[in-house]
């Protein structure tokens, strides 16, 4: 309920808190954020809050609450406890977690790290502002009819006021024939050759001033021309000024837009492949190597997944076991092979059988191929 409460005036106008608004509210809160020691922790935290009655009051048998407070609920959405290398998690791993921008935004902050694809967004989004305030730029050249209009119906104005009067001079009486009208009634009176100078008096000055209002219409139309082609030649200046300006503007906008096109295309991803990673597709039809024991780490790039593994002849399980002359043997590569997804490998030697498993839980564990990747496993124990 809102407004005056229906039992104020019962006791003597008492201020009853108004029912404020019982709508759920949601909010989401990055919490507990800690990086030490290579692993990082943090967790999404879902709240939503709303006002509830607390204490009422009951007049002529209904209740109204006169007290409210705040209810609130909470639950984890999403929580993060992992070992991380500090460059591949923000340039690929960060990129791809379940979250909102707001929230990898707040992370990178924190972490004090600035991955090239959010690079890639800040100079994307730089450059699209700047395209956009040079499109608004562009000026509109002048339409030649609307700028002499004014003129036009300037001019246009004046003569008609002038050939107005000249009309309603001209529908007057003529001045002879008043006065032979004039001097039938009264040529008994010694006023018949005052009434006869008069009328022959106003006719001349009519005659004159149509005569002049006649070379008023002929000026104004004269410099109605003049005032015309000036302005022709005014707008002529303008918009060869205009599509000089618009020509620049131009420029500037086509080196924006491919500026934008090279951002876009640019592979963020290439940073990280500097920990050895060879590109398997065009490494299979080479390989001439076996006989070398070790761990090796399989990259579907284009979904960032992972799978590791260890054998005592690691290119022979490569290139016979899971892929063989450009084709895939392991059917959990199967689909997105054939799909077309990028695909590489890293091969790391070593030789007991304790590094070999230590090695391979280390590299599941960091490349989080077990939860989110091809490994059914989280490595021998």
């Amino acid at each position: 309920m809102g407004g005056r409460s229906p039992y104020q005036g019962w006791f003597g106008g008492i201020n009853v808190p108004e029912e404020p608004d019982t709508s759920e509210h949601i909010d989401f809160k990055l919490e507990d954020f800690d990086f030490s020691n290579g692993v990082l922790n943090f967790k999404i935290v879902k709240y939503s809050s709303r006002k509830i009655a607390v204490r009422y009051t009951t007049i002529n048998y209904e209740k109204y609450p006169v007290e409210w407070r705040d209810s609130i609920r909470s639950c984890n959405i999403f929580k993060y406890h992992k070992h991380i290398e500090l460059k591949r998690f923000s340039e690929i791993e960060l990129r791809n977690l379940p979250i909102e921008d707001k929230f990898k935004y707040i992370i990178m902050q924190k972490l004090g790290y600035t991955p090239t694809w959010r690079q890639k967004e800040l100079e994307l989004a730089k450059e699209t502002k700047e395209l956009k305030k040079l499109e608004n730029s562009l000026k509109k050249k002048l339409v030649l009819e609307d700028e002499l209009k004014p003129i036009e119906d300037d001019y246009s104005a004046k003569i008609s006021e002038i050939d107005l009067k000249i009309r309603t001079t001209k529908s007057k009486p003529d001045s002879k024939k008043i006065i032979i009208l004039r001097s039938i009634f009264t040529i008994f009176t010694l006023g018949l050759s005052w009434i006869g100078f008069i009328s022959k008096n106003k006719s001349i000055k009519n005659k004159n001033k149509i005569k002049n209002w006649n070379i008023d219409i002929n000026n104004l139309n004269k410099n109605k021309i003049n005032d015309l082609n000036s302005k022709k030649k005014e707008v002529h200046l303008k918009n060869e000024q205009i599509d000089v300006f618009n020509l620049n503007i131009e420029k500037k906008i086509s080196n924006i837009q491919s500026n934008i096109v090279k951002i876009k295309t640019k592979d963020y991803t290439s940073v990280v492949i500097e920990d050895n990673f060879i590109d398997l597709r065009k490494k299979l039809p080479t390989i001439t190597k076996f006989n070398c024991k070790g761990v090796y780490v399989i990259w579907n790039k284009s979904k960032n997944l992972y799978y590791v593994g260890q054998s005592k002849d690691v290119y022979r399980r490569l290139f016979t076991q899971h892929f063989n002359n450009n084709n895939v043997k392991n059917i959990i590569f199967a689909k997105d092979w054939f799909d077309g997804d990028e695909f590489y490998y890293k091969v790391i030697p070593l030789q007991t059988k304790d590094e070999l498993d230590e090695k391979e839980k280390e590299l599941i564990e960091k490349y989080d191929s077990f939860k989110h990747g091809y490994n059914a496993t989280g490595g021998n124990y």
